[in-house]
């Protein structure tokens, strides 16, 4: 059995992890509201001091303009709660795991989306092909649509994330159990030297390269098989061990980036400097894993406002551009507007995701119920 079926299942939910999950959501939240107050109210209207912190973050992790740091950690934590209770060698039921993804992601997604289409169409005017490649997550597998906005510019990531949850089970019925879990490996190998091919051609392609760095399936695939890898205890335990080599390489690799892209002109890019980034990119992902492997464990109380928050993480993310731009648009101020975001978030959380999560488990305890009264029907 390969490192994925042998793994021992974890159940309940982990505080610590919801916790993450919050502050990675505010700090996108953080990152894109300050700079789109300044962009729609003009020079001056947001607080200097923010502005300047978030350049500052940036510019130092997302050098190459590659993926932002906080969405790798979120994709690395994705793949490692998904497969902490997921399929195994003996517990491989597709149909239930399929329900309960579709009633937790889909009902929030859609939401978003259309509030998306609904508060940013006018300024945006979207072609009803971007409307439906991204409804029916098609704009994951090709770049024609890069340059298509839906008013909601995180929400590609939540659309790459549904895909992934597709793609595992789909991994787990064709390889898991069967003597070829390792294909995994190779496949995320594979994708992974593909990342570093698009990287060192990212000045002769800079659309390709922002689809395949925020929006591709393929992009996103390592840095998810990562996360599902770290619920294993002996690469859990084998990462930590490496943990002063790993902070290393990221300081020298970042450093590396900077050194290079200092020299560079606004419109191009050092072909070294993108391939380095795409490296700092998968120690960032080995450094998420271990730090989510640390949190599952941390004592913090289940009415603690940072893991309440964590828990409406997918509302925060996927509801706050739309939100923002709506309340911007409005002259309300960043103190209203982000805790406009948070309210709204908890909101959603009550009344779309708590009640798609619990419909979901209704379904399968019907379904269930069914299979047991016909087996009570079948001729002994």
């Amino acid at each position: 059995m390969g490192i994925f079926s042998s793994t021992p299942t974890i159940s309940g939910r982990s505080n610590g992890l919801d916790a993450l999950r919050a502050i990675l959501a505010l700090w996108v939240v953080t990152v894109h509201i300050f700079p789109l107050t300044e962009a729609v109210r003009g020079v001056g209207s947001a607080p200097r001091i923010a502005l300047r912190l978030v350049s500052f973050a940036t510019a130092i992790t997302q050098t190459t303009w590659e993926l932002n740091s906080a969405v790798i950690v979120f994709i690395v934590l994705s793949g490692y709660c998904i497969h902490r209770s997921g399929f195994r060698e003996d517990r491989r039921d597709i149909k239930s795991y399929a329900v309960r993804r579709a009633a937790r992601i889909l009902p929030i997604f859609y939401f978003a989306f259309f509030v998306g289409l609904a508060i940013g169409r006018k300024s945006q005017e979207p072609s009803w092909a971007c409307i439906a490649a991204h409804a029916t997550t098609f704009s994951t597998l090709t770049s024609k649509f890069t340059s298509c906005e839906l008013g909601n510019g995180p929400l590609p990531t939540v659309i790459v994330e549904i895909v992934l949850y597709a793609l595992y089970a789909l991994a787990f019925w064709l390889l898991g159990g069967r003597g070829r879990e390792n294909w995994i490996w190779y496949g995320c190998g594979i994708v992974a030297f593909i990342s570093f091919i698009v990287a060192a051609r990212e000045s002769s392609d800079p659309p390709f390269y922002n689809w395949w760095q925020n929006m591709s399936l393929l992009g996103f695939i390592p840095f998810w098989w990562i996360g599902a890898a770290f619920v294993n205890p002996t690469i859990a335990k084998a990462a930590r061990r490496w943990i002063p080599l790993s902070i290393s390489a990221y300081v020298v690799t970042t450093a590396a980036v900077l050194a290079l892209t200092s020299f560079q002109t606004k419109d191009t890019v050092e072909p070294l400097a993108s391939i380095i980034s795409q490296a700092r990119e998968l120690v960032l992902a080995i450094l998420a894993g271990t730090l989510i492997v640390k949190l599952e464990s941390v004592k913090i109380s289940w009415r603690n406002p940072v893991a309440v928050l964590g828990r409406a993480s997918y509302s925060l993310y996927a509801l706050n551009s739309p939100i923002n731009y709506f309340l911007i648009t409005r002259e309300v101020p960043w103190p209203l507007i982000m805790a406009a975001d948070i309210a709204v978030a908890l909101v959603s959380y009550a009344l779309i995701e708590r009640c798609g999560i619990a419909l979901g488990r209704m379904y399968l305890t019907n379904l269930i119920t069914l299979a047991a009264r016909r087996q009570e029907l079948k001729p002994s």
